[in-house]
């Protein structure tokens, strides 16, 4: 290598060195900028808080308190806005936002700038919790009307074709309003703004507590089935047949609390009092007018 080549090359050498020495020195003053800010892309609760110093973050963060809302969308597509005024929304900061920028790892920072990162973090809201309860009870939508709504039945011992049968629970489509309230509730303290209820229907809807596995209801059925109902019929004069038999005794059985059915004495007596009292109604015609019909 010539003498001049060497000089070129050791130029050369030099650039770089001092190219990298300047890029290291940029490279690290940004990072330690970032020790007092927060990386571009870093979002707190939805609030865009990149560059933003602790204060800055906090003082954006109070300002968007006044904007909040959360738009509960049902699945038949309606849609309710809760408002953070009308539910006293206002986010617990304490040191949570001090805490978050420590975490931060600064050396990221060129992601930022390039749009690549994409840093979200949550603080705890609070807001008053009967309030938020109130507004969803008066939903139109929670407000269901039995006959419109297919309602979550739970399993019980029926009459089915002259016999005791285990009938299955029914999971139907009503909202159970309290665990309605208990996921909006925690996504209002999670600063989030919308409820898709269409996500959340296995934790809303109105569930069964009794089911067909329920082992007491298989005996319960069993037991009733070898209680033979009797079988009585009443004819009339005028030809009318009067069945009184499981189809009629069955209603005289009250259920309990676990979908059973079983004989209540006294409910018993009172509802032979009633069928006696209606068949008297219906088939004695004593004292009574009667129409003839002539030829």
């Amino acid at each position: 290598m010539t003498g001049t080549k060497k000089i070129v090359f050791i130029v050369l050498l030099l650039v770089l060195f001092a190219a990298a020495a300047l890029g290291s020195m940029f490279y690290m003053n940004h990072a330690e900028r970032y020790s007092e800010r927060f990386l571009p892309g870093t979002q707190i609760n939805g609030v865009d808080v990149g560059n933003m110093t602790v204060p800055e973050a906090e003082s954006a963060l109070e300002i968007s308190k006044g904007e909040y809302s959360m738009e509960v969308v049902f699945a038949d597509g309606s849609r309710e806005t809760v408002t953070g005024p009308e539910i006293g929304f206002h986010y617990a900061l304490g040191n949570q936002v001090q805490q978050i920028l420590a975490k931060q790892n600064k050396f990221k920072w060129p992601l930022g700038h390039i749009n690549i990162l994409r840093e979200k973090y949550n603080v705890p809201a609070e807001f008053d919790r009967a309030k938020l309860a109130l507004k969803i009870h008066r939903m139109p939508q929670t407000q269901q009307d039995p006959e419109t709504v297919d309602l979550t039945t739970n399993a019980y011992v029926g009459y089915v074709d002259g016999t005791f049968q285990v009938v299955p629970e029914h999971q139907g489509n009503n909202i159970n309003p309290f665990s309605l309230y208990r996921v909006a509730a925690e996504k209002a303290s999670n600063g989030e703004r919308e409820l898709y209820m269409e996500q959340e229907m296995d934790n809303i809807l109105v569930k069964p507590t009794i089911t067909k596995d329920e082992p007491g209801l298989a005996i319960n059925a069993e037991k009733l089935n070898d209680f033979k109902f009797p079988s009585v019929t009443y004819v009339t004069s005028d030809g009318t047949n009067y069945v009184l038999d499981g189809n009629v005794m069955k209603d005289w059985l009250k259920q309990d609390a676990k979908g059973g059915l079983y004989v209540d004495p006294a409910f018993w007596s009172e509802k032979e009092a009633e069928y006696v009292a209606w068949l008297a109604e219906n088939v004695n015609t004593v004292n009574k007018e009667h129409i003839f019909h002539t030829t």
